[in-house]
């Protein structure tokens, strides 16, 4: 396992289902992740980064829901955002 992960023309990726791993070559993968992304019907780029308005409103929404005494202090804590980052996806370039 150790190699295939030291095996830059090789991707380990999550199975969809099941608690497995798959294991690409990193150009056909690269080219599905692609050709998945540019499907506008499915996905749709954003002019702007919506992390910030939606974490906002989020933590105000639990901030309410502790007012009304719906959740504790410990779950505030568990539930409320902060720092949240978009996640990154790695394309090699060319594919």
């Amino acid at each position: 396992m150790k190699e295939l992960k030291e095996n830059e023309d090789m991707v380990i990726v999550r199975a969809d289902k099941g608690n497995a791993a798959v294991i690409m070559d990193r150009v056909r993968y690269d080219r599905k992740i692609t050709d998945m992304l540019q499907d506008a019907e499915t996905y749709t780029q954003l002019r702007i980064n919506p992390l910030a308005k939606t974490q906002k409103n989020l933590n105000a929404f639990i901030s309410n829901l502790q007012k009304e005494n719906k959740v504790t202090t410990g779950d505030v804590f568990k539930l409320k955002s902060s720092d949240a980052i978009i996640p990154r996806l790695r394309i090699a370039e060319g594919a």
